[in-house]
């Protein structure tokens, strides 16, 4: 069984920027060739890795099948982290964490993956190719008009989905491009 979305390119083994921008490359030619028009709108998350809520996670985790004491030990690794901040001498309050992926581990880029993997399952009209939290959003239709319309909804559902999972995108580094031939 393949957890992981075929759409999803970062953090895998053989899977790169690389085979990401192949595949979008491979994906406007083919619109292109069939005289269709195209839009991709390249999308960045906000704080993503520090946005992971830990109680969905390991909501994830249970339906994605993982049960007994790997649950436990994910369950273990995320709950009852504390942080507290010094500034001179003084120490504030214990604080425990309740979102985002440990800072600085080798399993951060997995937890966030996991957390992010059923985004690329929402159903929408365009393609979706991503790269750990940065993706690229393909509308391909007959006529500008229709891109439009797809687009606009292919993005509410898609911001619908974030905020349904505390994640937001960076508006600043958002970017639309149209797509023309020659």
């Amino acid at each position: 069984m393949i957890f992981f979305s075929d759409r999803q390119y970062g953090f895998r083994t053989n899977r790169g920027t690389e085979e990401a921008i192949n595949k979008l490359h491979e994906r406007i030619t083919t619109c292109l060739d069939n005289k269709e028009k195209c839009a991709v709108v390249f999308q960045d998350l906000s704080k993503a890795f520090d946005l992971v809520v830990h109680k969905k996670l390991l909501e994830k985790l249970k339906k994605a099948g993982c049960r007994g004491k790997v649950l436990e030990w994910f369950s273990s690794y995320l709950t009852r982290r504390i942080q507290r901040v010094k500034i001179g001498n003084t120490l504030s309050n214990c604080l425990e964490i309740e979102i985002g992926t440990p800072q600085g581990t080798a399993l951060s880029p997995l937890i966030f993956l996991i957390y992010i993997n059923d985004l690329l399952s929402v159903k929408i009209e365009g393609e979706i190719i991503a790269y750990a939290d940065d993706t690229a959003l393909l509308i391909t239709a007959k006529n500008w008009q229709e891109v439009k319309v797809k687009m606009e909804k292919d993005m509410r559902r898609i911001v619908n989905w974030l905020n349904k999972h505390n994640l937001k995108l960076n508006i600043k580094k958002n970017e639309l491009y149209k797509i023309y031939t020659a």
